[in-house]
Formats: structure tokens, C-alpha cells, sequence
């Protein structure tokens, strides 16, 4: 996620520690699983690019660059979820 985001605090910031498991568990699962879908589908990417370059012509031989372009972070009306496209707006 990445953008302008405008929160408001309902309470007294707590560190992660003090919460007791049962109720950090669903975020920290969600956070881990998100961060692991993010790095399986860049390692695909990139292994997908890597292979294609050995049979791709370019004007000059002039390769594009092997690596993870995030799109939505340009085109945030790509982002899957709709609140992903409004955050990148930037709030006065």
C-alpha cells in the first residue's frame, strides 16, 4: 500500500507486544500472508522475465531491465481493491 493515507486515532497507540495473542493473531496472520503473496509473485516475475530474455529481440539489443515494476503505485486503478485507489489521492 502505498499513498496518502489520513487516519484517526480512536485510542492510545499500543505496542504489538502488550495485545494479547488471541487478539493480534488475525492481523499478524494477514500482514505475513499478504508480504508472502507479494514476494511469490515478484520471484514468478522475475523468473519469468529472466527466462524470456534469452528469445526476445529489441531495436539495438537494447533489453528492458529485469525487475518488479509495481504498476499501481502509476496506475492506481489497477489495484485490486477499491480503497487502494482512492488512498493514493492526496489528502489536504
Amino acid at each position: 500500500m502505498t499513498g496518502v493515507f489520513k487516519v484517526k486515532a480512536l485510542g492510545p497507540t499500543v505496542d504489538l507486544a502488550e495485545l494479547p495473542l488471541a487478539k493480534a493473531r488475525k492481523p499478524i496472520v494477514t500482514a505475513l500472508v499478504s508480504l508472502a503473496r507479494d514476494t511469490a509473485y515478484q520471484n514468478w516475475l522475475l523468473a519469468r522475465e529472466k527466462s524470456a530474455q534469452s528469445q526476445t529481440l529489441c531495436w539495438r539489443d537494447q533489453l528492458p531491465a529485469v525487475e518488479v515494476v509495481p504498476l499501481t503505485d502509476y496506475l492506481p486503478y489497477l489495484a485490486l481493491d477499491s480503497g487502494a485507489a482512492a488512498s493514493t489521492a492526496t489528502v489536504g
